[in-house]
C-alpha cells in the first residue's frame, strides 16, 4: 500500500510547516478590515480552498434572493455548535455582497468595547458618520428604518454578539442598561427589515452558551432573538456532519478530493477485507457500508473523524471544524514522511509538542504527566508493553499504539467514554498482523499502565490512578524485611509433601541434621561457598553423612521478576487492609488481582528457586530445575525428589549385584548394619532413598544365591539363609556372605536345608563356623543417661542396634542449656509425623 501523502497530497503549508494556527481562526471583523490570513481576506483564495457545504449553498441562495428583492427572510440567524462553520459562513456572505451589488455592515461583538452600539456602528459603516442613530438608547425602528433604506440593497452580518452583550449589561443607563438596550434594538431591527425588500440581517449564535461568563443575559438574549426573528424551532447549520470529511480534505490536501477517492481504493479495499477476516468490522456495519465511509474519510479512518467530531467537539472549548482542522494540520505534518497508507487514532504522536498542546487544552493539564507515565516516557506503561510482544512485532509498538488509541477514545464531555478491544484493533493493526497480537496487549496495559481501566469491556483513561498505580505506590514503601518474611512464607506453603526431610534457609551448618537419611537444604542465597561449608561440616565437627544432603538455592536471573510480583501481592494485601474508601468494584478488581498474584507467585518461586547442588565425587554438581509446567500442583521437595530420581541420584530399588559388588568387593561377608550408612558417608556414592531399599536388594540377592545372609561371631560367620526370603534386621551381628562360601558350607553339611530358619539353625557345627548359643534373653530393657556433647553419631549406633532386637520402642528426650526457634520445633514434629511416630512435644 502507498503511503497516503503520495496519494492525498497536503497543502504547501502544512507540508512546510508554514502554517500558522490563525489561518484555521476565521475572523469576519479582521477579513472586513482587510486583515489576517490571505485564505480569508482574498475572496479566491478562500472559495478554492472552501468546501461548499449544500447548506451553505442554501444559506447564500436565500441571502441573495432577499437581496435582490425575491422574497425570502429579512431577518436570520445561524445557529451551530461551538466552531460548527458559521463565522466562515459569513465570511462568505460578505465576500459575495460585492458580487450580489449589496452594502455590507460588519457587526462583531468582541471588536466592540463599551462605548461604541450595534446601531452605532451600523451607521457609522453606512454613512461613514453617527448621526440619526447616536446616544446609547436604542433608537427606535422609524429613525433605523430610514438610515437602512437610503442604502438598499444591504446586507447586515452580526457575530459574536453574546460578548459585547455581557460587557454591555456593565454599563448602566438610569433604570436600564446598555444590554438591555441591545436586545430592545435587535427587535427593532428583525422589526424594520420586515418592511424593507433589499434589506438581510444575518446573525450567528452558538447552540449553546457554556462559554459565557453570563450565562442569564446571554440565554435572555438567544431567546430573544428566536422570538424576534419568528424562528424559534429553525435552525440554519452551514455545516453537518457528513460535510466533515470533505472540509477536511478541501482544507489539508490539495489532491482534488475525486482523484483521492480514485487512487485511495485499493488501500481501502484492503483495509476493510482485512477487517472482514479479523471479524473487527464495526458493530451493525457491512463491508459496503465501512469501505464507503472510508472512501470518504481517507486518508483518516473513519474513527478519526467521529471521534474527533463528535467526542471531543462534545467540549465547549473544542471548536468543531476549525479545532478539527487545526489538530489533524498537526497529526499530517508529523506523519508527511511516513509510510503509513492511511492515519489512524493510534497514530497520533502524543510526544509531538503541538498535538500534546492541542489535546491538552481541553482535558486539562493534570493529563500531561499521565501521558508521559503510561504512554510516552521511555519507561512508561506502554513502551514496556511493546518490549513484551516478542522480537518479531518489538518494532511495531503495538502497545504504545494501542495505548494512544485508548488515550484518544477516553474524551468527552459526557456520555459512555473509552474504546472497545474491536475499535483498538482497528486502530492498531493493519493487513498482515494478526489482531488477536492486540487482544493479549491490551490485557497486558492493564498491568503495566497506571491509569487505565475497563469500564464495562470499553477500555479508558482517567485521571484516577488505577489498581496498578495504587501498587506501585504502595510497592514503593515495603521493606525488605516484609519482602523476607513473605518469601519464607510462600517457600514454606510451596514445599508440598515433603519426600526427603527439608530444611528451609538454614543459616548454620547446625541447622542441618547428620541422621543416615536424605536432606534438602533450601538456601536462601545462591552462595556456593557456604553450600560447601554446610556440606563438610555439623556445627563444630566434621559432618559425616556428606552423601545425604542436597541443596537447592535461587537463581539470580528470576529473582527480579519474583521480587516484583512478590511486591505486588503485598502492596495489594495492604490496600485491602488500609484502603477504608474502596469502592465494591474497586475491590472485587483488587481481590481478583491478589488472586491473580497468588496464582502467579506459585509458578515464579518453583521458576526461581531452581538451582539444585548434588555432592559428587568432586565438589558439588549443579543441576537446573528448569522452568516448571504452569499447573503442576506437585511441591517444590517433590520436584526434586522426581529430579533426583530421573538423574539417578536417588534409587528407589537396587539390585543384589550393587550389594554384591559395593560391599564383598574383596571380603568374603560384610555387615549388614553399616550398608545404608556407608552409601550415605562417601560423596558420590549410589543413594537409596532409604533403609527398606537396601533390605529389599538383600532380601533379592539372598533368594536368588546371589549372596547369603547369616551371622558372625567372634570372627566366624554361619550362612542362614541361602536360596530363600530371609528376615533382614540390621542387627551387629548380621552379615551379608559371599555366595561361594555358602556353598561350601552347604557342602560340609549336606542335610542342612536352603529355608531353615534361624531357631533350628542354632548350635549347628559347621566346621569353620563358630556354634552360635542361645543365651539368657531379656523381653524389655530401660535407659536412662545424660548424652556428652558430640557424641550423637555413636548414640545412633547404638539405637539402631536396640531398634533391630525389640519392635516396640520409647523415647523419651528433655533437652537444655540451649535454645531453639519456633520454625525449628515445626520441623521436629514435622519429622515425626512423617516417620509415623505418636509423640507430645513441649
Amino acid at each position: 500500500m502507498k503511503p497516503f501523502h503520495t496519494i492525498a497530497a497536503p497543502h504547501d503549508d502544512i507540508a512546510r510547516k508554514r502554517l500558522t494556527m490563525d489561518v484555521f481562526a476565521a475572523d469576519l471583523w479582521d477579513t472586513y478590515q482587510g486583515r489576517g490570513p490571505e485564505e480569508y481576506t482574498d475572496p479566491d483564495t478562500f472559495f478554492r480552498k472552501t468546501h461548499m457545504t449544500a447548506n451553505m449553498s442554501e444559506i447564500l441562495g436565500g441571502v441573495q434572493r432577499r437581496l435582490a428583492g425575491e422574497g425570502g427572510d429579512g431577518f436570520q440567524h445561524i445557529e451551530t455548535p461551538f466552531g460548527g462553520g458559521k463565522t466562515h459562513a459569513l465570511i462568505a456572505m460578505y465576500h459575495k455582497a460585492r458580487e450580489w451589488g449589496a452594502k455590507c455592515v460588519v457587526i462583531v461583538g468582541t471588536a466592540m468595547g463599551p462605548e461604541d452600539t450595534v446601531w452605532g456602528k451600523i451607521e457609522e459603516q453606512l454613512d461613514g458618520r453617527v448621526d440619526a442613530l447616536s446616544g446609547k438608547l436604542a433608537p427606535g425602528r422609524e429613525n433605523l428604518r430610514h438610515v437602512l433604506e437610503r442604502h438598499e440593497p444591504v446586507l447586515i452580518l452580526i457575530d459574536e454578539l453574546l460578548p459585547y452583550v455581557s460587557v454591555a449589561a456593565g454599563v448602566q443607563l438610569n433604570d436600564t442598561n446598555l444590554a438591555t438596550q441591545t436586545i430592545t434594538f435587535i427587535q427593532q431591527l428583525s422589526e424594520a427589515t420586515s418592511t424593507l425588500d433589499r434589506v438581510c440581517v444575518v446573525a450567528s449564535f452558538p447552540a449553546s452558551i457554556l462559554e459565557m461568563a453570563d450565562k442569564k443575559t446571554a440565554e435572555e438574549l438567544l431567546a430573544k432573538i428566536r422570538k424576534v426573528s419568528g424562528r424559534k424551532e429553525r435552525k440554519i447549520a452551514p455545516v453537518n456532519p457528513n460535510d466533515i470529511p470533505s472540509i477536511i480534505r478541501s482544507r489539508l490536501f490539495v489532491t482534488d478530493g475525486n482523484e483521492i477517492q480514485k487512487n485511495s481504493g485499493e488501500t481501502v479495499s484492503a483495509f476493510v477485507e482485512y477487517c472482514e477476516s479479523e471479524f473487527i468490522l464495526p458493530p451493525n456495519t457491512t463491508v459496503m457500508q465501512y469501505k464507503n465511509e472510508f472512501k470518504n474519510t481517507y486518508p483518516f479512518l473513519p474513527e478519526v473523524i467521529d471521534v474527533l467530531y463528535h467526542n471531543w467537539g462534545s467540549f465547549s472549548s473544542f471548536q468543531r471544524t476549525r479545532g478539527l482542522l487545526r489538530l489533524l494540520s498537526h497529526v499530517v505534518y508529523s506523519l508527511r514522511n511516513s509510510d503509513r497508507p492511511y492515519i489512524t487514532l493510534s497514530d497520533f504522536d502524543l510526544k509531538d509538542d503541538d498535538i500534546r498542546r492541542e489535546l491538552l487544552g481541553h482535558i486539562g493539564d493534570e493529563f500531561d504527566s499521565i501521558m508521559s507515565k503510561d504512554i510516552t516516557d521511555e519507561n512508561s506503561g506502554a513502551r514496556r508493553a511493546d518490549n513484551d510482544t516478542g522480537a518479531s512485532n518489538k518494532g511495531l509498538r503495538l502497545g504504545t499504539k494501542s495505548a494512544v488509541a485508548i488515550f484518544m477514545h477516553s474524551f468527552s464531555s459526557g456520555g459512555t467514554n473509552g474504546a472497545t478491544v474491536s475499535e483498538i484493533k482497528r486502530a492498531t493493526c493493519s493487513p498482515g498482523t494478526p489482531s488477536s497480537i492486540v487482544g493479549e496487549i491490551v490485557a497486558n496495559l492493564k498491568n503495566k499502565m497506571s491509569y487505565i481501566k475497563d469500564e464495562d469491556g470499553k477500555y479508558v483513561i482517567t485521571s484516577e490512578p488505577n489498581i496498578n498505580r495504587l501498587k506501585i505506590d504502595k510497592m514503593d514503601s515495603i521493606k525488605d524485611m516484609e519482602i523476607l518474611e513473605n518469601e519464607h512464607e510462600i517457600l514454606s506453603e510451596s514445599l508440598g509433601s515433603r519426600k526427603i526431610t527439608t530444611v528451609l534457609w538454614p543459616a548454620t551448618p547446625s541447622d542441618i541434621d547428620d541422621l543416615p537419611r536424605m536432606k534438602l537444604a533450601i538456601m536462601k542465597d545462591n552462595d556456593t561457598k557456604m553450600l560447601n561449608v554446610m556440606l563438610e561440616n555439623k556445627g563444630q565437627v566434621p559432618r559425616i553423612y556428606r552423601n545425604s544432603v542436597f541443596f537447592l538455592t535461587p537463581s539470580d536471573a528470576e529473582r527480579s521478576q519474583f521480587i516484583e510480583s512478590l511486591k505486588g501481592k503485598i502492596a495489594l494485601e495492604k490496600i485491602l487492609a488500609e484502603q477504608t474508601s474502596i469502592k465494591s468494584k474497586q475491590k472485587e478488581d483488587i481481590v481478583k488481582n491478589l488472586k491473580s498474584e497468588k496464582a502467579s507467585l506459585v509458578h515464579l518461586i518453583r521458576k526461581y528457586y531452581r538451582n539444585l547442588y548434588i555432592p559428587g565425587r568432586v565438589g558439588l554438581e549443579k543441576y537446573d530445575m528448569g522452568i516448571p509446567v504452569v499447573g503442576d500442583s506437585r511441591g517444590i521437595t517433590s520436584q526434586v525428589f522426581e529430579r533426583l530420581k530421573s538423574e539417578q541420584q536417588v534409587h528407589e530399588s537396587i539390585g543384589p549385584l550393587v550389594i554384591q559388588d559395593d560391599c564383598l568387593a574383596g571380603q568374603d561377608f560384610a555387615k549388614t548394619v553399616s550398608m545404608y550408612e556407608s552409601m550415605l558417608k562417601v560423596r558420590g556414592s549410589r543413594r537409596p532413598v532409604d533403609r527398606e531399599v537396601v533390605k529389599e536388594a538383600i532380601r533379592q540377592g539372598v533368594l536368588n544365591k546371589k549372596f547369603g545372609l547369616g551371622t558372625l561371631t567372634n570372627g566366624s560367620v554361619v550362612c542362614q539363609y541361602f536360596g530363600s526370603s530371609p528376615p533382614v534386621e540390621f542387627s551387629e551381628t548380621e552379615v551379608i556372605i559371599r555366595s561361594s562360601e555358602c556353598e561350601k558350607m552347604m557342602q560340609k553339611q549336606p542335610n542342612l536345608d536352603n529355608s531353615i530358619d534361624k531357631k533350628s539353625r542354632e548350635n549347628v557345627d559347621l566346621g569353620q563356623t563358630t556354634e552360635i548359643k542361645n543365651t539368657d534373653k531379656r523381653k524389655s530393657i530401660e535407659l536412662e543417661f545424660d548424652l556428652p556433647d558430640g557424641r550423637m553419631n555413636d548414640l545412633w549406633e547404638l539405637l539402631q542396634g536396640i531398634n533391630t532386637k525389640f519392635q516396640s520402642i520409647h523415647f523419651k528426650i528433655k533437652a537444655g542449656d540451649g535454645h531453639v526457634t519456633s520454625d525449628y520445633m515445626e520441623e521436629i514434629s514435622e519429622t515425626l509425623n512423617q516417620i509415623g511416630a505418636k509423640y507430645s512435644l513441649k
